[in-house]
């Protein structure tokens, strides 16, 4: 009898043992699948940053091969794109600037100042003809300001001397 309950005893020790020493485990497993949840979603953002990083630079080398393959001839395109999406819109008080520029190394771009006032709805629309219209505009800034019933804009862009 002296025998069993030692055994019963023993066996009771070891399990509580085995009990107390889980539990640290436990906790520890826990802490780390937080910490490999946490990196997962870290690395998953950086991937998405990359890629767009990655996009953004494919289109600079696009564009960069569009100023090499027009020199001479942005200045006179890019006036004349801007007129042809300016004739399209609908706005009053337009202001036309385009001079020589610089787009990074790269020279013989023209540089495009517009400035306007009209609806919402064609502010709205002369940007996206600026953006994705024939004309190869780099939109570097673009500015809305209310006025009113009407809105204000002022773009700064880069022409690319693609055909008008």
């Amino acid at each position: 009898m002296r025998a069993s309950l030692l055994a019963t005893g023993l066996l009771l020790t070891a399990a509580l043992a085995g009990v107390l020493a889980a539990r640290p485990l436990r906790q520890e497993t826990l802490s780390l699948g937080d910490e490999y949840r946490r990196l997962r979603d870290e690395r998953r953002r950086v991937e998405a940053r990359t890629g767009s990083l990655m996009r953004a630079g494919a289109i600079r080398q696009r564009t960069l091969a569009t100023l090499a393959s027009s020199r001479g001839r942005s200045l006179p395109n890019s006036r004349r794109a801007a007129l042809q999406c300016l004739a399209q819109a609908d706005l009053g008080e337009v202001k036309l600037g385009v001079k020589p520029g610089k787009l990074g190394t790269a020279e013989g771009v023209a540089q495009v100042h517009i400035q306007g006032a009209g609806s919402f709805a064609e502010v709205v629309k002369l940007v996206g003809q600026l953006a994705s219209g024939p004309g190869g505009f780099l939109l570097e800034q673009v500015t809305f300001t209310p006025r009113g019933e009407r809105v204000g804009i002022a773009i700064e862009a880069y022409g690319l001397g693609g055909a008008p």
